[in-house]
């Protein structure tokens, strides 16, 4: 009886040993690029990253003007941030170390690569981040090309792009005190499908800052919706302006890019804060088939088709939207709203 009692306890001991181990192994760790960025670097080389090639649960990070490039076999990520935009306190401390500090790229030309979380592209209007997808398969949860205040780009000329939820095309999300009117010309997300195919759950250009959406061919297959143009950015309250409650009445700045005008957020009511410009979103449909359950051209979003093939279940244009129907086939399967 004894010897079944340890027997037992050290069979427990070791399960317990082990599952501490995988939940270790687990953890996500982040590994940047440093390959040399005057040239393109393979994926899958070792050297090429900080803390070795990420695995499914990693936040892979291409900060350094470098190019990573998948050929062959299967890549992987927990997340994928590409390009970011750099930040004053940290800028010149980046620019000694990198001559292209900010920015960075992936090129797929063949193999697989399936990212757990979200990819993120972003960097600055000259060089932002961007991915380029040839041949073979993504995979990813979210695509967010253009996040924040910087710009991305990517270029489709073939393979498959699946995105499980949403493909964001135009993402800025500034704080309060940052300038609106400079912002919302920094930022820019620009997706051009030319060949291959795109399924997304959800597709959103221009939604919240700027963002352009060019198919020249492919197949874009969305789930549910497909968003073009927006109110506003998002806001994010990470500088508090003053309180109403201290000074009594609303806060207002000067400068002609505040146009003098106020909102309050649902977070802080007591608070408020500028309202920023409009988004922007573009759709233009020249070659290629674009199918999707319903399409809202919202206020300050314009579809643009000269060819192609649009076909969709449920259309509707907002007030301020716009659709030019220039050539190609439109097909509403259920109904048009004005």
């Amino acid at each position: 009886m004894l010897t079944m009692y340890r027997r037992i306890t050290v069979s427990l001991y070791v399960i317990m040993v082990l599952s501490l181990l995988v939940s270790a192994s687990s953890r996500a760790d982040q590994t940047y690029w440093r390959g040399n960025p005057a040239g393109p670097g393979g994926w899958f080389v070792d050297t090429n990253w900080s803390a070795g090639v990420p695995g499914f649960e990693d936040v892979a990070c291409i900060y350094n003007g470098g190019t990573a490039v998948i050929a062959r076999g299967h890549a992987e990520a927990g997340q994928l941030n590409i390009g970011t935009v750099l930040q004053p306190a940290y800028a010149e401390e980046i620019k000694s170390v990198h001559p292209w500090p900010g920015t960075g790229a992936v090129w797929q030309i063949g193999g697989t690569a399936a990212i757990k979380g979200n990819i993120f592209l972003s960097g600055s209007l000259r060089r932002p981040g961007s991915y380029v997808l040839a041949r073979g398969r993504l995979s990813a949860r979210n695509i967010v090309v253009g996040r924040g205040s910087g710009s991305g780009r990517f270029t489709q000329f073939g393979g498959v792009n699946r995105v499980e939820r949403e493909l964001r095309v135009g993402d800025l999300r500034r704080t309060v005190s940052s300038s609106p009117q400079a912002d919302l010309k920094s930022s820019l997300g620009v997706y051009r499908l030319l060949r291959g195919r795109l399924m997304t759950g959800q597709t959103s250009v221009g939604v919240a800052g700027r963002g352009r959406f060019v198919q020249n061919g492919g197949v874009h297959r969305v789930k549910d919706l497909l968003a073009i143009g927006g109110p506003q950015p998002w806001l994010m309250c990470e500088a508090v302006p003053v309180p109403i409650d201290e000074i009594g009445e609303p806060v207002i700045l000067d400068g002609p890019e505040w146009a003098g005008e106020v909102v309050e957020t649902p977070l802080w009511p007591h608070i408020a804060i500028p309202k920023p410009p409009p988004s922007k979103g573009r759709y233009v449909l020249r070659r290629g088939r674009l199918v999707t359950r319903r399409q809202e051209i919202r206020r300050t979003g314009a579809m643009k088709q000269t060819g192609g093939k649009n076909r969709v279940a449920y259309l509707a244009v907002h007030r301020g939207g716009r659709y030019d129907y220039l050539g190609g086939r439109l097909r509403i399967n259920a109904g048009l709203d004005l």
